[in-house]
């Protein structure tokens, strides 16, 4: 499955460009999910199914776990030569940027099911 051409309707041969996808979305539903666990949130004003956190505790927990698995983004990126252009590139996508949570988690959850991110699992277990 091509996550560009299944989810954003573009098609892209570059595998590199296809696990970044990928890792960026793993990246999202890792850190929102921990997010909705903090107290003190709040729905985000341009998507309410995403969380902004109000308490200084709550953010700091946040920012330290976001850290951690952009930590661990990087050293699978790097493991499969993926390269700071790419990251960027697909970070700043159009899916990611203007796609809802709810939709980014729902994708997650299916590609999930169907081993897309066994390759990032066999990097940080």
């Amino acid at each position: 499955m091509n996550f560009k051409q299944e989810y954003i309707s573009e098609w892209v041969q570059d595998d590199a460009y296809e696990k970044a996808e990928l890792l960026w979305l793993w990246y999202d539903y890792q850190t929102e999910i921990y997010d909705r666990s903090l107290w003190g949130q709040r729905p985000a004003p341009d998507d309410e199914t995403m969380v902004i956190l109000t308490s200084p505790e709550a953010r700091g927990l946040s920012n330290k776990n976001a850290l951690k698995y952009r930590r661990l983004l990087l050293q699978v990126a790097s493991c499969f030569n993926i390269s700071d252009e790419i990251l960027h590139n697909t970070k700043n996508n159009s899916y990611r940027n203007k796609s809802r949570m709810s939709k980014r988690i729902e994708d997650y959850l299916y590609l999930e099911k169907l081993g897309e991110f066994d390759f990032i699992k066999e990097i940080t277990k």
